[in-house]
């Protein structure tokens, strides 16, 4: 919303680029209704978990694969191969 409102336009023309409460405080933005606010918020809290649940699987199963040629090397000492 930001990159759209291109607040740039908006700041005084010296050295330093100053922006104001009283530049900002009357542009309006647009926003979803709470209810909505809620429902992406859980869809993104949803994902967020999901992603760290497939995240802490993948450091196991590369654990496990870090681990894989010890353990085939004791199993051909031990002759088991």
């Amino acid at each position: 919303m930001l990159r759209y409102l291109d607040l740039n336009k908006l700041s005084n023309s010296m050295a330093q680029p100053l922006l104001t409460g009283q530049i900002l405080y009357p542009i309006e933005i647009m926003l979803p209704p709470l209810a909505r606010q809620h429902q992406i918020a859980a869809m993104l809290n949803e994902q967020m978990f999901s992603t760290e649940r497939a995240r802490k699987a993948i450091e196991e199963e590369l654990g496990a694969i870090n681990k894989l040629p010890a353990a085939l090397l004791r199993r051909a000492f031990n002759g088991e191969l």
